[in-house]
C-alpha cells in the first residue's frame, strides 16, 4: 500500500515513464499519462485516439503477451534533491472507459496492480538509498 506522502505525490504528478518487454524479452520505455485509481490500489494509464493508428501503443501489445510492468514517476525537489517512486506490478488490459483516465483518452486504458514499491526523497532524504517493500 502506498504511503500517504506516496499518495500525495501521485496525486501531484500526471506522467511516468513505463517499462514493459515483449513476449521475448525486448525492453520499451516510454513516457505515458498515468492517474492514481480511487483508493489508491493502482495506477490508470490512458491514451489519446491518434490519427491513423488510434490507441495501439507497443506497452500494450507488450503487456498482452508480457503483464508485468514497471513505472517510474519522479521530479527534483526544490532544494534539487531527487526524489520519486519505482512501482512494479502486473498489468490489467480494458478496453472501455479510458475517456475517464486522461482527457482526450480513447476508450482502452491499462491498469497497473503494484506488487512491489520503491520511493526516494519521499519518505527519506534525495540521496538516500531507496525504500522497497512489497505492496
Amino acid at each position: 500500500m502506498f504511503t500517504e506522502r506516496e499518495l500525495h505525490y501521485l496525486k501531484d504528478h500526471t506522467i511516468g515513464r513505463l517499462a514493459s518487454a515483449s513476449a521475448d524479452g525486448r525492453p520499451h520505455v516510454v513516457p505515458v499519462r498515468f492517474r492514481l485509481a480511487d483508493g489508491g490500489r493502482s495506477l490508470e494509464i490512458g491514451a489519446r485516439d491518434l490519427p491513423v493508428r488510434g490507441q495501439r501503443r507497443a506497452y500494450r501489445d507488450n503487456a498482452a503477451e508480457n503483464p508485468e510492468l514497471a513505472m517510474v514517476v519522479d521530479d527534483y525537489d526544490e532544494q534539487g534533491a531527487p526524489r520519486g517512486l519505482l512501482i512494479r506490478g502486473t498489468a490489467k488490459l480494458h478496453d472501455m472507459g479510458g475517456e475517464r483516465v486522461v482527457r482526450g483518452g480513447g476508450p482502452e486504458w491499462l491498469e497497473l496492480l503494484p506488487s512491489s514499491i520503491s520511493s526516494w526523497g519521499i519518505e527519506s532524504a534525495g540521496y538516500a538509498p531507496a525504500i522497497r517493500r512489497a505492496f
